[in-house]
């Protein structure tokens, strides 16, 4: 049984304000989410690592917070 796409959608929304909400503020983190609505289709390593590595662009973010983000994700 497959998961429809607003129950995807819903658990990847999820995992980014666990992931993001200790590294961004309010604003911010209201942004990476409307960023991932718009461009985030798939949960492949390559989907997360371009969405992480955007949001990390955009915000100012260190390799080394980017690295523990992308593991963030991939334990969710």
């Amino acid at each position: 049984m497959t998961m429809s796409y607003e129950s995807q959608s819903s658990l990847r929304r999820r995992a980014a304000v666990a992931v993001f909400s200790n590294v961004l503020d309010e604003t911010a983190l209201l942004d990476a989410l409307w960023l991932q609505h718009e461009s985030m289709r798939g949960e492949s390593v390559s989907d997360v690592i371009a969405f992480v590595d955007a949001i990390g662009a955009k915000h100012q973010l260190d390799a080394a917070t980017r690295k523990r983000l992308y593991g963030s994700f991939s334990v969710r």
